[in-house]
């Protein structure tokens, strides 16, 4: 089974920003949309080499997928520390009301045009499927973690995102608690044409492309990692909160963007680029994402 560029970029991402702020292993890790199982599977080898274990559950709504993940996991000595089970995000069996020290997720995040759903196969496990604009699985990621994540969780995500400040604005409704600290290190924005024509099999294909995005008002997508560190505190303490109020302490959600060293709150929204945000050993993008965790880690201890 394919693993992709973003695939390895969240090993490498995750992992790094953990040495460096030596951080403990987590013991128990949800490795969603798993592929191949390479999330879960690192996470593994990671704790093995320490000499501890982690315990990782691995799924997918393929059952190639499911079949990759427990041939990779036994090919590694790491049978015993993966379940992979084949079903939708949370919904797996297994799951129920378990909470997990990390969840880790690369979501099918390319929305291909109803039109051409016959190449659709092209795409394989990255084709958005439920949601036009490429963000169904994605937001059944980000909505269903709060109830998953233990206190002084991460949630750590690889995706395309469309129309940045939409998407930022939309998070606090997808994040039903209003109990996290978010982040996200993203790529500059591509605009639609360029990525309809990256994209496109064929001159013919994209017309179809741009039709399908310009009905889904994308204007631009972007190339992005996604953290969310659950604050230490119990969830009693918690704040709701709505789209226009934003609080650093408390427990209200702090929600901001991180592109190269400015963090700022939802109200005051900026972008500032990091180039090839998924290349491998992107020693820049790394350092990036380091100082991003930390600053949630500290504003969540």
């Amino acid at each position: 089974m394919y693993i992709s560029t973003c695939s390895v970029a969240l090993v490498q991402h995750w992992h790094a920003a953990r040495q460096r702020l030596e951080t403990a292993l987590p013991e128990t890790v949800l490795d969603l949309c798993c592929g191949s199982g390479v999330q879960g599977i690192a996470a593994a080898a990671a704790a093995a080499a320490r000499g501890g274990e982690c315990s990782v559950t691995a799924v997918d709504v393929s059952a190639r997928a499911v079949r990759f993940t427990r041939f990779n996991a036994a090919l590694n000595g790491l049978a015993r520390c993966v379940t992979a089970v084949q079903g939708d995000l949370y919904s797996a069996s297994g799951i129920g009301d378990r909470t997990y020290a990390a969840i880790l997720a690369n979501p099918p995040f390319v929305p291909v045009p109803p039109a051409l759903n016959a190449i659709s196969n092209r795409y394989d496990v990255f084709a958005a499927g439920p949601g036009a604009r490429g963000e169904g699985v994605l937001r059944g990621v980000i909505e269903g973690a709060c109830a998953h994540l233990r206190p002084g969780g991460t949630l750590a995500i690889v995706s395309e995102v469309a129309d940045v400040e939409r998407f930022v604005g939309a998070l606090p409704q997808w994040w039903s608690s209003g109990s996290s600290a978010q982040d996200s290190v993203l790529q500059p924005a591509m605009s639609a044409l360029e990525y309809c024509q990256r994209r496109a099999g064929s001159s013919n294909e994209v017309e179809a492309w741009v039709t399908h995005l310009a009905s889904e008002s994308i204007e631009s997508l972007s190339q992005a990692f996604m953290w969310v560190v659950m604050p230490h505190a119990s969830s009693s303490s918690m704040t709701d909160v709505d789209s226009s109020s934003r609080s650093d302490s408390g427990g209200n959600v702090r929600i901001g963007i991180r592109e190269g060293g400015c963090q700022v709150l939802m109200t005051d929204v900026k972008l500032v680029r990091v180039s090839k945000v998924w290349a491998p050993e992107n020693y820049a993008a790394l350092r990036v994402t380091t100082d991003c965790v930390k600053d949630l880690r500290e504003s969540n201890s």
